[in-house]
């Protein structure tokens, strides 16, 4: 079943809690050092608070018309973003990653009693799943390059080029029967918050352009971009026996 419930070990320090807040963790270190230790006790907190479930269909492509894709089990992608990328994809991966909806309700709690720790602990949740999201990004680009087949870098609802509400419409619809971890919003925003989607576009002929961070409608005015190659992630390798 297309629905992994891995345990994993995504780790997380209080540099990455600061990272996630946009902070200079080195600056932090030197003015507050009571932050640093509210980071660190936010990071040890959320490691008990994560549930990852990646929830993941592989559809393939069955045709391309003007700005959509259709895919072969009657759903569709559209947008300039999605034909930029996927015009060559002779399959999609659409998935949605959550860590679980624990750790946004423990931080929701502390934020009565302490609103340092509680910024802290949603901070630690934000990095943890896009951490997941790298991870799962990274482990099926290798599936799928074993297989002799290249992949697009990964596209989210939202990016520029795919706007929000279709996207993550669409995303839902293409995993609707599996997916009972994620509800969408009439706005297009999860619940669990902490959960990302995404579509990967996979085939002999992908051409694999540009970075997320060039799509991103922050992107030239972003903190994070030039922090990204500290922050990246090792590939979990460990999946075993996936159903696509």
């Amino acid at each position: 079943m297309p629905v992994l419930r891995p345990d994993w070990n995504l780790e997380i320090t209080a540099e990455n809690v600061l990272f996630a807040q946009a902070a200079d963790s080195a600056a932090i270190s030197r003015r507050s050092p009571r932050l640093v230790d509210v980071a660190h006790r936010a990071a040890q907190h959320a490691l008990t608070l994560i549930d990852p479930v990646v929830i993941y269909r592989e559809v393939p492509v069955k045709s391309i018309e003007k700005e959509r894709l259709y895919l072969e089990d009657n759903n569709s992608l559209s947008g300039p973003l999605i034909l930029e990328h996927l015009q060559n994809a002779t399959v999609v991966l659409v998935l949605i990653c959550t860590i679980g909806g624990r750790l946004e309700d423990q931080a929701t709690s502390f934020s009565r009693e302490d609103i340092s720790f509680s910024f802290a602990l949603d901070s630690a949740g934000s990095f943890a799943v896009e951490l997941l999201a790298n991870h799962v990004c990274r482990y099926f680009e290798t599936f799928y390059n074993q297989r002799g087949m290249k992949t697009s870098i990964p596209l989210n609802p939202g990016m520029i080029g795919w706007s929000l509400l279709p996207g993550q419409i669409e995303v839902f619809r293409v995993l609707e029967g599996i997916n009972s971890e994620v509800s969408l919003s009439e706005s297009g925003m999860m619940t669990p918050r902490k959960s990302v989607s995404i579509v990967l576009g996979a085939g002999e002929e992908i051409l694999r352009v540009g970075s997320r961070c060039d799509y991103c409608s922050y992107h030239g005015r972003c903190f994070y971009k030039d922090k990204s190659e500290a922050h990246s992630c090792k590939p979990i390798t460990q999946l075993e026996r996936i159903e696509l």
